[in-house]
């Protein structure tokens, strides 16, 4: 039988934890009245039937019909069933920065059709920052919907994109600036500019703001 809740909040995180379910193991019945607590660095994104009721930005909220409009919804679907309790999932997910390390497995091929031999195979390692902005669309991009979700499991799932998205823009920026195999190798801290803002289309896709991207 769901337990009734009439505090919503992350007691605590765990060490390098981004997505905390609340409440844990499985749906939670949240009292009208209750009181919402999102600390600095968290959002909290409501969810009910595989739907983004409402999201919370840091403070503290008191959840009743008059100031939460989804709650009025519910209330006029029918969905308290005469009670004065709602069923939700609500994932707190942090904003805060989140360093990572990436490295190529396999050589990036680098087309540069101006220069000889019109092609090259590089490899790279390197940090990037990035962080949540967008926290429906990252629990949706990076199947999320979990208890607990840590940065090891978000690079899980990054680690496999690196390869095609950094062979395809370090070949349209060696195509740009009319760059060989020698350029490219000594453009490093240019490229690490350059390619914050020509990934960034990559990672609004996945609900996140690039801060810094570095190639060593």
């Amino acid at each position: 039988m769901p337990q009734v809740f009439d505090v919503v909040s992350v007691q605590s995180w765990g060490r390098n934890e981004i997505v905390q379910k609340f409440p844990r193991g499985g749906p939670g019945d949240i009292k009208l009245g209750s009181q919402l607590i999102v600390q600095p660095g968290e959002t909290a994104v409501f969810i009910r039937g595989g739907e983004a009721l409402g999201t919370f930005q840091p403070g503290r909220y008191t959840l009743t019909t008059e100031n939460v409009p989804f709650l009025t919804n519910l209330l006029e679907s029918g969905l308290f069933g005469g009670k004065n309790v709602f069923t939700a999932d609500v994932f707190f997910v942090k904003t805060t920065d989140m360093t990572m390390r990436w490295g190529t497995v396999n050589p990036i091929i680098v087309e540069h059709p101006q220069r000889m031999p019109g092609a090259s195979a590089m490899r790279g390692n390197g940090t990037y920052v990035i962080k949540v902005k967008d926290p429906w669309r990252f629990l949706n991009a990076m199947d999320a919907f979990r208890d607990s979700v840590n940065e090891a499991d978000i690079k899980s799932r990054l680690d496999p994109m690196w390869g095609d998205m950094i062979q395809d823009k370090l070949s349209e920026l060696a195509i740009q600036q009319n760059l060989g195999p020698a350029q490219l190798q000594s453009f490093t801290k240019d490229l690490n500019e350059l390619l914050i803002g020509l990934l960034q289309e990559e990672f609004d896709a996945i609900g996140t703001t690039k801060i810094d991207f570095n190639i060593v």
